[in-house]
Parts: C-alpha cells; sequence; structure tokens
C-alpha cells in the first residue's frame, strides 16, 4: 500500500468558495442533517455519517445555545465553522484508557478506483476545555480508506493502523482551522473514509496544553472532507495550511 505522509508546506489563507463538484464525500461539511442533534455523541443525525468506533459528536447551530452540540458553544469548547453552520469532533488521544480514540466515518458518492491517485484533504481545529479534560495536543491525525462499516463489521475492530493519509505534526491552533492533505494510490475499492489517530499511544506525540501534569484527552474538531482525483478540488498542496474562520 502506498501512504501520504504530509509534510509541512506553509501557511496559507485558504478560500472555500471555489469547490468544484468532484468531491466524492457525501455531506463534506455536515451541514445536512437526519435531524438536529440533541446532545453528544449523535454522529448519525450527520447525513452520510456514522460512528466507526466510539462516540463521536456531531455539532450543528440548529442546536440551541443551551444543547451541548450547539455552534460555535458547546460542551467541548468553542469554535465557528469553518463553512456552514456544522461540523464533528472526536477524541484522538485518551489516557485514561488504554489508547482510548474515537473514529468517525463517512460514505463516498462512488467506489475508488484501484490504481487511481487521490486527494484528500479536511480541516481540524484543537479544541481545548480544562474542565472537560480535553487538555492536550496531539499528531497522527490522519484518514482511513475502509470497504467496510466498522460499526457495524463483526469483528472488525479495533480499526486498523494502516491509515493512507496523516500527519506527524502536532495540531495545537485552538483557534483557526489547520488543513491536512495528502494524496494516495488507491489499492482497493474503498466505498469510506475514517477519520482519527490511528496510532497507539506509544507512537503518538502529545503536548499539554494547560499547564497540567497530564494529558488526559486530545479533542479535535473536523470540517470540510474532500477526497478527489483532482488536486485543485480539495484546495491546494499537499501538507499542512491554516485556515480563518470568519468571525462572529
Amino acid at each position: 500500500m502506498k501512504r501520504g505522509l504530509l509534510i509541512i508546506t506553509g501557511v496559507f489563507a485558504l478560500s472555500l468558495t471555489s469547490r468544484a463538484q468532484a468531491n466524492l464525500v457525501l455531506n463534506t461539511s455536515f451541514e445536512d442533517t437526519v435531524s438536529c442533534p440533541s446532545n453528544i455523541a449523535q454522529m448519525t443525525r450527520a447525513t452520510s455519517w456514522a460512528s466507526f468506533s466510539g462516540s463521536p459528536d456531531y455539532f450543528n447551530a440548529c442546536a440551541p445555545l443551551s444543547n451541548p452540540a450547539h455552534v460555535p458553544y458547546n460542551i467541548a469548547g468553542y469554535q465557528q465553522a469553518s463553512s456552514g453552520n456544522a461540523y464533528a469532533g472526536f477524541i484522538a488521544y485518551g489516557s485514561q484508557f488504554p489508547n482510548l480514540r474515537e473514529f468517525m466515518g463517512g460514505t463516498l458518492n462512488s467506489q475508488l478506483s484501484i490504481g487511481a491517485k487521490y486527494f484528500v484533504s479536511f480541516n481540524i481545529s484543537l479544541s481545548i476545555k480544562p474542565s472537560w479534560s480535553n487538555n492536550c495536543a496531539c499528531n497522527n491525525i490522519g484518514a482511513l480508506f475502509s470497504t467496510v462499516t466498522y460499526g457495524s463489521c463483526n469483528g472488525c475492530l479495533p480499526v486498523p493502523k494502516n491509515p493512507q493519509v496523516y500527519t506527524t505534526t502536532l495540531i495545537t491552533d485552538s483557534i483557526n482551522w489547520i488543513r491536512i492533505s495528502g494524496s494516495f494510490i488507491a489499492d482497493s475499492a474503498y466505498k469510506y473514509i475514517v477519520i482519527g489517530n490511528f496510532f497507539d499511544n506509544n507512537a503518538t506525540d502529545t503536548l499539554i496544553m494547560d499547564g497540567a501534569s497530564k494529558c488526559a484527552y486530545a479533542y479535535y474538531y473536523v470540517d470540510d472532507v474532500c477526497v478527489s482525483t483532482d488536486s485543485l478540488t480539495c484546495d491546494g498542496p499537499i501538507g499542512i495550511e491554516t485556515f480563518y474562520p470568519a468571525k462572529e
């Protein structure tokens, strides 16, 4: 399997106004809802998305301010959506239980073609809220492509540690959205994209962000997921970039 290990290419202001129609991810920015989230851990309320392991969260501005799944204020912290009014969130690292991870899975609108090159990107933002114990950052955030939905596949857990695209850089920005992007050659007719940290704790670097003595959890928001055979569709060069969201 050929993997796309990411490099840092610089800091850029990104535009989301030039999305092409060749993005293979359904509900790329989590705007389409089965129903408005009424609490956390309701990933299936975002059309075409689900939990592949653990209990990732779905946040939407349609939830009232008092709801823990509200945007921009929610149980995990504060963040405007990088586009639209919604995003998702997941635990990328946990020290409370061995190798605690959450993975969200999204459906592609067609299977990938074996031997074709695909470009991948998604935006993430670190969430820091010590009262919720998400007090640190980590690396290894990436995307795995799968032929099965792990949440409903008997015997498939845990999700395997073979992401096609990931970054070894610690993502510490809790104000802006950081775009992770890469490319790979498909070796199977993949139908699903899974986002998370696919490496165990021993292989993951962490950074405590609040001065605590121990890293409890690293939690990230995610938005604007893209998969395409066209690099321009997924907005630019391979690497890590910064997107500055609109102010309230």
